[in-house]
């Protein structure tokens, strides 16, 4: 990792993933918050190489966190 970079590719993707679902929601927010978060997901796109693979395994993980919490899973006819 750069040593001057202050964020990991894996906690970039985390940032990525919490402000695209908070773009996507219904939270109102004004247009410059709105403006700015678009800016942050276009830069850590334009930091790091593997995004789509980061935010991938990330859903993955919460995915299956979700499913321990409870006790379900695809065995109990649930979809991932």
């Amino acid at each position: 990792m750069d040593e001057h970079r202050q964020f990991t590719d894996e906690q970039l993707a985390e940032v990525y993933r919490c402000v695209s679902e908070t773009l996507d929601s219904e939270y109102p927010i004004t247009q410059e918050r709105e403006k700015t978060l678009t800016a942050v997901m276009e830069q850590i796109e334009g930091s790091v190489e593997n995004l789509d693979e980061l935010v991938e395994q990330s859903n993955q993980r919460e995915l299956e966190a979700a499913e321990q919490q409870t006790g379900s899973g695809p065995e109990m006819g649930m979809a991932p």
